[in-house]
């Protein structure tokens, strides 16, 4: 498990991304699989380093399923689908800090469902943050 691109990936979380992902992926919003969380909390238990010899497919997937044999299958998946919230966690993370972006976002929803006083207003606070 050590060497797969979500263990790459979250091995380089700081401690807050640790606490915002887990919380975004608590959220029914971004995440409905019970799993998918159930092994972040087994990859969890080995941050920040990632080390552990006993850091196994096989223990993953045991962790996850205890009443199940392995299936490697099964977790490739959900570390498929680790990896993609995590992605996208990440997206999101860097879209709210970066407010001009935001703001083009909505203009171009303003304008595409043809809301164009609220277009406009978006506009003007566009500018605003350009100036800044």
């Amino acid at each position: 498990m050590k060497g797969t691109k979500i263990v790459r990936l979250i091995r380089q979380f700081t401690a807050e991304e640790f606490k915002s992902f887990e919380k975004f992926l608590q959220s029914p919003y971004f995440n409905t699989n019970e799993s998918v969380l159930k092994l972040y909390y087994y990859l969890l238990d080995f941050a920040p380093e990632f080390e552990e010899e006993q850091m196994s497919h096989e223990a993953a997937y045991a962790y996850i399923y205890p009443d199940k044999g392995f299936n490697y299958k099964g977790l490739n998946k959900l570390r498929a689908i680790l990896l993609q919230l995590a992605e996208r966690f990440l997206s999101i993370e860097a879209l709210q800090k970066d407010h001009f972006s935001a703001t083009l976002y909505l203009l171009r929803f303003y304008e595409a469902r043809t809301l164009f006083v609220d277009y406009e207003s978006q506009l003007k606070n566009s500018k605003k943050i350009l100036e800044k």
